[in-house]
Protein backbone atom coordinates (compact mmCIF):
# COMPACT_ATOMS: atom_id res chain seq x y z
CA UNK A 1 0.00 0.00 0.00
CA UNK A 2 1.15 3.58 -0.96
CA UNK A 3 2.05 5.23 1.99
CA UNK A 4 0.62 8.05 1.44
CA UNK A 5 -2.91 6.46 1.56
CA UNK A 6 -2.59 5.14 4.89
CA UNK A 7 -4.37 7.64 6.20
CA UNK A 8 -7.77 6.99 4.28
CA UNK A 9 -7.27 3.48 5.74
CA UNK A 10 -10.49 2.01 7.50
CA UNK A 11 -11.92 -1.24 8.99
CA UNK A 12 -15.60 -1.48 8.99
CA UNK A 13 -17.32 -4.76 11.44
CA UNK A 14 -19.49 -6.92 10.11
CA UNK A 15 -23.14 -5.24 9.44
CA UNK A 16 -21.27 -1.80 9.41
CA UNK A 17 -22.57 0.81 6.92
CA UNK A 18 -20.43 1.98 4.62
CA UNK A 19 -22.80 3.76 2.24
CA UNK A 20 -26.54 4.77 2.86
CA UNK A 21 -28.89 5.11 0.34
CA UNK A 22 -30.47 8.19 -0.30
CA UNK A 23 -27.08 9.74 1.19
CA UNK A 24 -25.81 12.82 -0.51
CA UNK A 25 -22.05 12.43 1.33
CA UNK A 26 -19.66 12.16 -0.95
CA UNK A 27 -16.76 9.31 -0.28
CA UNK A 28 -15.52 6.90 -2.02
CA UNK A 29 -13.86 3.17 -1.43
CA UNK A 30 -11.19 1.02 -2.66
CA UNK A 31 -11.81 -2.68 -1.09
CA UNK A 32 -8.85 -3.97 0.30
CA UNK A 33 -10.07 -6.98 1.98
CA UNK A 34 -13.54 -8.66 3.02
CA UNK A 35 -16.97 -8.71 1.64
CA UNK A 36 -19.62 -5.84 1.20
CA UNK A 37 -23.53 -6.41 -0.21
CA UNK A 38 -25.29 -3.98 -2.02
CA UNK A 39 -28.65 -3.20 -0.56
CA UNK A 40 -31.56 -1.22 -2.04
CA UNK A 41 -33.62 -0.08 0.91
CA UNK A 42 -33.46 1.57 4.49
CA UNK A 43 -30.41 -0.25 6.63
CA UNK A 44 -32.84 0.81 9.74
CA UNK A 45 -35.58 -1.23 8.73
CA UNK A 46 -33.61 -4.63 8.10
CA UNK A 47 -36.74 -6.77 7.00
CA UNK A 48 -37.19 -4.17 4.12
CA UNK A 49 -33.56 -4.79 2.64
CA UNK A 50 -33.50 -6.77 -1.11
CA UNK A 51 -30.28 -7.74 -1.80
CA UNK A 52 -29.14 -6.53 -5.40
CA UNK A 53 -25.18 -7.78 -5.43
CA UNK A 54 -21.91 -8.30 -3.47
CA UNK A 55 -18.63 -7.36 -3.73
CA UNK A 56 -15.45 -8.94 -2.47
CA UNK A 57 -12.19 -8.54 -5.36
CA UNK A 58 -9.47 -7.07 -4.03
CA UNK A 59 -9.11 -2.93 -5.81
CA UNK A 60 -12.83 -3.38 -6.71
CA UNK A 61 -13.89 0.78 -6.29
CA UNK A 62 -17.56 1.54 -5.46
CA UNK A 63 -19.66 4.85 -4.25
CA UNK A 64 -17.50 6.35 -6.99
CA UNK A 65 -20.61 7.36 -9.18
CA UNK A 66 -22.39 9.61 -6.88
CA UNK A 67 -18.86 11.68 -6.57
CA UNK A 68 -18.69 12.01 -10.27
CA UNK A 69 -22.45 12.72 -10.93
CA UNK A 70 -23.49 14.43 -7.66
CA UNK A 71 -26.20 12.61 -7.05
CA UNK A 72 -28.15 11.18 -3.75
CA UNK A 73 -26.75 7.13 -3.13
CA UNK A 74 -28.42 4.81 -5.02
CA UNK A 75 -28.14 1.66 -2.39
CA UNK A 76 -26.60 1.06 0.81
CA UNK A 77 -23.23 -0.81 1.10
CA UNK A 78 -22.55 -2.89 4.16
CA UNK A 79 -20.24 -4.98 5.20
CA UNK A 80 -20.86 -9.01 4.99
CA UNK A 81 -17.25 -9.67 7.06
CA UNK A 82 -14.50 -7.69 8.45
CA UNK A 83 -14.01 -4.90 5.81
CA UNK A 84 -10.91 -3.05 5.38
CA UNK A 85 -10.86 -0.32 2.35
CA UNK A 86 -9.65 3.04 1.69
CA UNK A 87 -12.06 5.84 2.09
CA UNK A 88 -11.61 8.65 -0.12
CA UNK A 89 -13.05 12.20 0.51
CA UNK A 90 -15.25 13.02 -3.03
CA UNK A 91 -13.62 15.62 -4.19
CA UNK A 92 -10.43 13.37 -4.84
CA UNK A 93 -11.56 11.75 -7.09
CA UNK A 94 -11.80 13.52 -10.31
CA UNK A 95 -7.85 14.36 -9.41
CA UNK A 96 -7.04 11.26 -8.90
CA UNK A 97 -8.80 10.10 -12.62
CA UNK A 98 -6.38 12.90 -14.14
CA UNK A 99 -2.94 11.65 -12.58
CA UNK A 100 -3.33 7.99 -12.77
CA UNK A 101 -4.73 6.67 -16.02
CA UNK A 102 -5.02 3.31 -15.13
CA UNK A 103 -7.84 4.45 -12.45
CA UNK A 104 -9.68 6.73 -14.50
CA UNK A 105 -9.92 2.91 -16.92
CA UNK A 106 -11.12 0.99 -14.06
CA UNK A 107 -13.21 3.21 -12.50
CA UNK A 108 -14.84 4.33 -15.60
CA UNK A 109 -15.40 0.76 -17.12
CA UNK A 110 -16.89 -0.47 -13.67
CA UNK A 111 -19.66 2.43 -14.21
CA UNK A 112 -20.56 1.73 -17.83
CA UNK A 113 -21.35 -2.07 -17.29
CA UNK A 114 -22.77 -0.65 -13.83
CA UNK A 115 -25.09 1.98 -15.78
CA UNK A 116 -25.55 -0.65 -18.46
CA UNK A 117 -26.71 -3.47 -16.05
CA UNK A 118 -29.13 -0.86 -14.26
CA UNK A 119 -30.68 0.16 -17.66
CA UNK A 120 -31.41 -3.45 -19.27
CA UNK A 121 -32.87 -3.98 -15.41
CA UNK A 122 -35.55 -1.50 -16.04
CA UNK A 123 -36.49 -2.53 -19.43
CA UNK A 124 -37.39 -5.99 -18.36
CA UNK A 125 -39.24 -4.41 -15.61
CA UNK A 126 -41.16 -1.92 -18.16
CA UNK A 127 -41.67 -4.36 -20.19
CA UNK A 128 -43.21 -7.03 -17.82
CA UNK A 129 -45.09 -5.32 -14.71
CA UNK A 130 -47.33 -2.75 -16.34
CA UNK A 131 -48.26 -1.76 -12.94
CA UNK A 132 -44.78 0.41 -12.45
CA UNK A 133 -44.17 1.17 -16.22
CA UNK A 134 -43.84 4.63 -15.77
CA UNK A 135 -41.83 4.56 -12.99
CA UNK A 136 -39.57 2.22 -14.98
CA UNK A 137 -39.64 4.37 -17.67
CA UNK A 138 -38.76 7.49 -15.91
CA UNK A 139 -35.89 5.56 -14.65
CA UNK A 140 -35.00 4.25 -18.12
CA UNK A 141 -34.60 7.79 -19.35
CA UNK A 142 -32.40 8.73 -16.25
CA UNK A 143 -29.93 6.12 -17.12
CA UNK A 144 -30.03 6.55 -20.68
CA UNK A 145 -28.98 10.46 -18.89
CA UNK A 146 -26.64 9.36 -17.10
CA UNK A 147 -24.98 6.87 -19.14
CA UNK A 148 -24.30 9.86 -21.69
CA UNK A 149 -23.03 12.17 -19.21
CA UNK A 150 -20.50 9.81 -18.33
CA UNK A 151 -19.58 9.12 -21.95
CA UNK A 152 -18.93 12.74 -22.18
CA UNK A 153 -16.86 12.92 -18.96
CA UNK A 154 -15.12 9.70 -20.22
CA UNK A 155 -14.08 10.88 -23.47
CA UNK A 156 -12.97 14.56 -21.65
CA UNK A 157 -10.72 13.10 -19.60
CA UNK A 158 -9.27 10.72 -22.42
CA UNK A 159 -8.48 14.02 -24.70
CA UNK A 160 -6.37 14.83 -21.56
CA UNK A 161 -4.38 12.12 -21.13
CA UNK A 162 -4.57 9.75 -24.35
CA UNK A 163 -4.52 6.56 -22.26
CA UNK A 164 -4.89 3.54 -24.56
CA UNK A 165 -6.89 1.30 -22.40
CA UNK A 166 -9.83 4.12 -21.82
CA UNK A 167 -9.94 4.83 -25.20
CA UNK A 168 -11.12 0.64 -25.41
CA UNK A 169 -13.83 2.03 -22.75
CA UNK A 170 -14.85 5.12 -25.14
CA UNK A 171 -15.57 2.47 -28.20
CA UNK A 172 -17.18 0.30 -25.96
CA UNK A 173 -19.60 2.63 -24.78
CA UNK A 174 -20.45 4.64 -28.21
CA UNK A 175 -21.43 0.96 -29.91
CA UNK A 176 -24.48 0.62 -26.66
CA UNK A 177 -28.10 1.96 -27.90
CA UNK A 178 -27.81 3.68 -24.88
CA UNK A 179 -25.61 6.25 -26.34
CA UNK A 180 -27.20 8.38 -29.55
CA UNK A 181 -25.74 11.44 -31.34
CA UNK A 182 -21.81 10.12 -30.63
CA UNK A 183 -19.28 12.92 -30.57
CA UNK A 184 -22.55 15.63 -31.59
CA UNK A 185 -23.42 15.46 -28.39
CA UNK A 186 -24.56 19.02 -27.51
CA UNK A 187 -23.75 19.76 -23.31
CA UNK A 188 -25.71 22.36 -21.67
CA UNK A 189 -25.10 24.85 -18.23
CA UNK A 190 -27.17 22.27 -16.00
CA UNK A 191 -25.20 19.22 -17.10
CA UNK A 192 -21.60 21.43 -16.45
CA UNK A 193 -23.04 22.68 -13.04
CA UNK A 194 -23.10 18.96 -11.79
CA UNK A 195 -19.55 18.44 -12.97
CA UNK A 196 -16.37 18.73 -10.60
CA UNK A 197 -14.79 22.24 -11.75
CA UNK A 198 -11.67 20.12 -13.03
CA UNK A 199 -13.46 18.29 -15.35
CA UNK A 200 -15.92 20.97 -16.48
CA UNK A 201 -13.42 22.97 -19.04
CA UNK A 202 -12.02 19.55 -20.42
CA UNK A 203 -15.99 18.57 -20.99
CA UNK A 204 -16.59 22.02 -23.18
CA UNK A 205 -13.53 21.50 -25.40
CA UNK A 206 -14.94 18.08 -26.07
CA UNK A 207 -18.00 18.54 -26.84
CA UNK A 208 -20.31 21.25 -28.39
CA UNK A 209 -22.59 23.72 -26.12
CA UNK A 210 -26.42 24.46 -26.63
Amino acid sequence: MYEEFVKYLKVYKPNSVLVREGSTKADFFCLLEGTVGIWKGDPNQPADLIKVGELSEKGTYFGEMSCLLEEPRSASIISVDTVKALKFPGEMLSTLMLKQPKLAYKVCTAMANRLKGTTDRHQDIALQRNEIRDDATQQLLHAKRTFQNLFMMISAVQAQIQFPPLKSVIEYMAQDRLLQGGKKIEIDDEFCATLPADIVDLVKKAFSKK
